[in-house]
């Protein structure tokens, strides 16, 4: 899945991601996803949404912070690649600018 962001200037930004929660057990980012950055891959430790009990999927969402990020001026590409079966839901997401 690929995400791309217009920056109109080059900044420090904060990247989330917004996922489905899991009720099975809890899962980090890396070892369910690669994440790459303009190219570059990223390394990302994050702990993914996890709500216990209940079935595989919870019925809802939360942004999860990912990393730090250096937005170039102009076209910026994010890309998510799945790399296990530990499926998740990708809503979206964000980036908070000027960290």
């Amino acid at each position: 899945m690929t995400f791309t962001i217009t920056a109109n200037e080059a900044n420090l930004a904060e990247l989330y991601t917004e996922l489905c929660l899991r009720c099975d057990k809890q899962y980090y980012f890396n070892d369910c996803f690669s994440l790459t950055f303009n190219d570059t891959e990223v390394n990302s430790t994050a702990t993914l949404p996890y709500i216990s009990g209940g079935t595989t999927f919870a019925a809802s969402n939360e942004y999860t912070y990912l990393c730090l990020v250096d937005l170039a001026e102009g076209t910026n590409t994010i890309t998510f690649t799945t790399i296990a079966n530990n499926a998740f839901n990708i809503y979206g997401i964000k980036c908070i600018i000027g960290v």
